[in-house]
């Protein structure tokens, strides 16, 4: 019970870190006191350990020679584009090893996620429709079994829906409906082994985000 209660406690801390971030009351550089943390929350400082250290290994925060600040974790349109190039080198590699690995895609899944996306760029959820976006695109790396992909796309994905909400990537009903398009044509080709095709599709899906994220 002891151990379950400290998890709930970290966790509370850990969410609560993110969303001063989030709403400006921790700047880029603004250090961080254990103690006052604890106080401010009533609790003790093993929980706190433990929320900040998972921040550190997030690079959420960082780690200086008085303690811990938070780190520069702003997602600019040039920090966006940085982290979208990873996920795609990641599924550009899933899919080209997909013949010959003989990875079983999960279609029903993947056209379940494509069809709720399509009733979010409708109802311009944008937040859920990155969201989904992001879950879709983990699904297609999860069947390569690759822990590494996974770790570093889920991590970037996080820093995006977090810390990214001002760009205008998505903010158009138009790109929306653009993306789920492609991602029908994506899972058509996948399903017949287009693998170049598949590959090519995903490059000018990333392509544009990216550059829809400049847009003003």
């Amino acid at each position: 019970m002891e151990k379950q209660s400290k998890g709930l406690y970290s966790e509370k801390v850990y969410w609560t870190i993110i969303e001063r971030i989030q709403a400006g009351q921790l700047q880029v550089g603004a250090a961080l006191r254990e103690e006052q943390i604890a106080k401010e929350l009533d609790i003790s400082r093993s929980p706190v350990r433990t929320a900040v250290a998972q921040l550190v290994a997030e690079e959420i925060l960082v780690a200086t020679d008085r303690g811990v600040a938070v780190g520069d974790i702003l997602v600019t349109p040039a920090r966006y584009k940085m982290l979208t190039e990873v996920a795609e080198a990641f599924l550009a590699i899933v899919i080209q090893k997909a013949p010959a690995e003989n990875y079983n895609w999960s279609f029903l899944t993947l056209h379940s996620m494509v069809f709720q996306m399509r009733l979010l760029a409708a109802d311009e959820d944008e937040a859920e429709f990155i969201h989904v976006l992001h879950l879709f695109l983990l699904e297609l790396l999860r069947v390569s079994e690759n822990n590494y992909f996974t770790a570093y796309s889920r991590r970037n994905f996080f820093l995006i829906e977090k810390f990214g909400g001002h760009l205008p990537t998505f903010n158009m009903t138009d790109t929306r409906l653009w993306v789920v398009h492609q991602l029908d044509g994506l899972l058509k080709q996948l399903s017949s082994d287009q693998t170049e095709a598949a590959v090519q599709t995903l490059r000018n899906l990333f392509r544009e985000l990216q550059v829809q994220a400049y847009r003003i």
